[in-house]
């Protein structure tokens, strides 16, 4: 598929069908206003055309295959109605592209990251400071603070039992088997449910099922957490644009540039050091573990270093990493291109075939958009 804009995030169906979304408004020459569907060969899905006005920022496939959508739009026309509907800013479509129309909580600011608990509780965060729930499609007067993170019921109606509140944009957000969830982005201080003042925590923390805050956890991040990804040993994988981390009151800071692995306690786990090549604007924007155990890292980088390997190893903008940390030698797509390349998404195909979005002119050797 050759877009006009970039891809910044997707979602593979169980058909191998490709959800994405961004900023583009046409795939070959078609009109796709920041949502798409393709077909597993790359072609565009004819059937599925929501149209949104504006940007989209991430799509998650929910169990019964309806599909969440948040970003920075006011609107939704899905081609099949012919109408355009109010959504601000999230929504949920049906399979098949249509909207659900019972389910509109009208944050009002941008939405950058949806997870989903085990109970069907939806965690959003972004760049919002209220939800009100229905204001899409009637007036309403019925707005709830919640300061860049909030929780959803299934219905998409506000869990009003949970009152977290940050005081900066919320990137990424990961739930716990035990039902914590860690969120993680911009921001220096927390307020959890039942706090009555704001704790610091800087760009990452994590909060009990109830949405209190886990006073033991705190990494204390020194730049931005743009990317999370939890382990099946229940360790954190983090990328974003900091360079040291001095968890839970530590005497000391420890080097960690862009990426870092946290134990299930918030300390870094001093087997994993990628010593990415430090650059002004480096910085690490996804993370996907796959079920062998490798993991997929993609950002603006040139190079690594990983603990206890002979040489620095260059791999600009993406690569893998074997289930034991080292580099996979024989993974080297060399992700690139004159407008300087981003990888800002990655997800595997049930036939382990990788999907790599952002903002690069090259892939693999082939020409790419």
């Amino acid at each position: 598929p050759n877009l006009n804009g970039r891809v910044v995030t997707m979602a593979i169906q169980s058909d191998q069908k490709v959800i994405i979304g961004g900023t583009f408004t046409t795939i070959t020459g078609e009109p796709r206003n920041y949502i798409a569907r393709l077909n597993p060969s790359g072609t565009i899905d004819s059937e599925f055309n929501p149209s949104v006005d504006g940007p989209v920022g991430v799509v998650l496939l929910q169990p019964d295959n309806r599909i969440l959508v948040g970003g920075t739009f006011n609107n939704v026309a899905p081609a099949r109605s012919g109408t355009s509907t109010p959504r601000s800013n999230l929504l949920r479509l049906n399979a098949d592209g249509s909207l659900d129309t019972a389910f509109d909580p009208s944050p009002n600011g941008g939405v950058s990251t949806i997870a989903l608990q085990s109970d069907n509780k939806i965690l959003i965060g972004g760049q919002f400071s209220t939800i009100a729930p229905g204001a899409g499609a009637t007036p309403s007067t019925t707005q709830t603070g919640r300061s860049f993170v909030a929780r959803l019921n299934a219905d998409g109606t506000l869990d009003t039992a949970h009152s977290v509140n940050v005081n900066s944009r919320v990137s990424a957000i990961v739930v716990q088997s035990d039902g914590k969830a860690i969120v993680a982005g911009t921001f220096t201080a927390v307020q959890g449910t039942g706090a009555t003042s704001p704790t610091v925590r800087n760009r990452i923390a994590r909060f009990n099922a109830d949405g209190s805050l886990d006073t033991a956890y705190n990494p204390n991040a020194n730049g931005n957490v743009l990317a999370l990804a939890l382990q099946g040993d229940g360790r954190l994988l983090l990328g974003g644009t900091f360079t040291t981390l001095q968890p839970n009151d530590a005497a000391d800071w420890t080097l960690r540039k862009y990426a870092a692995r946290l134990n299930t306690d918030g300390t870094v786990d001093p087997t994993f050091n990628l010593d990415i090549n430090e650059a002004l604007g480096n910085r690490v924007d996804s993370l996907r573990i796959h079920a062998n155990g490798q993991v997929y890292i993609g950002g603006n980088f040139i190079s690594l270093h990983q603990i206890n390997t002979p040489a620095r190893i260059t791999r600009p903008t993406f690569v893998r990493l074997n289930a034991n940390g080292s580099v996979d030698a024989a993974f080297d797509p060399t992700a690139g291109g004159a407008t300087g390349a981003i990888v800002n998404g990655i997800a595997i195909q049930p036939d382990n075939r990788i999907i790599a979005v952002g903002n690069f002119a090259d892939l693999g050797g082939a020409k790419s958009t």
